[in-house]
């Protein structure tokens, strides 16, 4: 219970497009590729938003 409480209050330092991509590639479980497409962006975007987005929510974590 702890950690989704964690992962939710780690969520809340993320940009709206970032929360959405990770929401999409871990809780969809979408490639980058099916990704990129939902969001009209390219597969390189989305890895580097989602590389972004998960060393902001460590850092929450920490």
């Amino acid at each position: 219970m702890d950690l989704k409480i964690d992962i939710d209050d780690s969520f809340k330092v993320l940009e709206a497009q970032e929360k959405e991509i990770i929401k999409a590639r871990y809780y969809d479980d979408l490639t980058q590729s099916e990704v990129a497409k939902r969001l009209n962006m390219t597969q390189v975007m989305v890895s580097r938003y989602e590389k972004k987005a998960i060393e902001k929510m460590k850092m929450a974590l920490m």
